[in-house]
Order: structure tokens, then sequence, then C-alpha cells
């Protein structure tokens, strides 16, 4: 079979990104295709004016959403979708919301060297 190249647009800070490549990943396991398969990145910042220093995720989640309340029940969510597909989501560890131009540009330089799938 010739190698077939699946391009995922994501933001590295976005859970449903994180669950939708995992299933992305296990569709492709299951069919055994793995060796056939490339995986390309390709980056979208959905918080391109986010400071270069995040902000307080509590204070940025709750202007985002209304309140903080509706972010942890959002959160809620994700950590059961996350569950479901074998992934950890802890967000009361998570202080700041980051920006993620800098992890962008690393996944990139990386995908030059063949190896941003590790990343």
């Amino acid at each position: 079979m010739n190698s077939v190249e699946v391009t995922i647009t994501h933001d590295l800070i976005c859970p449903w990104c994180w669950i939708a490549e995992r299933r992305v990943v296990e569709a492709i396991d299951e069919a055994g295709l793995a060796g056939d398969v490339q995986i390309r990145f390709v980056p979208f910042e959905l918080n391109p004016t986010m400071p270069a220093s995040g902000m307080d995720r509590t204070a940025y989640r709750s202007a985002k959403f209304g309140s903080w309340a509706r972010s942890q029940a959002l959160d809620a969510q994700v950590a059961e979708a996350g569950r479901a597909a074998g992934l950890v989501f802890d967000h009361a560890r998570i202080a700041r919301t980051p920006n993620t131009r800098l992890a962008h540009r690393l996944v990139w330089f990386a995908q030059q060297r063949g190896g941003a799938a590790a990343l």
C-alpha cells in the first residue's frame, strides 16, 4: 500500500484536539495501517492575541465562557471524553492559560526533522 498522509490541524492547548488526535491514531492502529500513514500537524492558534506570558486561567476562562462555573462544567465534559479516549485531564493543576505560539514552532521544527508525532 502507498503511504497516506493525514493532516491534523489543531492548537496544542485544545483538549478536544488531543482527544480527536488520539481517536485518529487508534483508528489507524485498529485498521492495521500504522506503518502506512504519516501524520502531519498544522498549527492553528485558538487564541492568537494571548499575551506571550499567558493569562490567569480562572480569569481568562470566566471571561471566555461567561462564568467560572460554566468553565468547570466544560472541563468536566472534556475530562469524561478524555477518559473514554484513555487520556487524563487534571484541570485543577492548570494555573495559567498559555500562549501556544512557541509550542507550535517546536512542532514545526520537529516535523522538519521527521519527529513531530513523538512530541
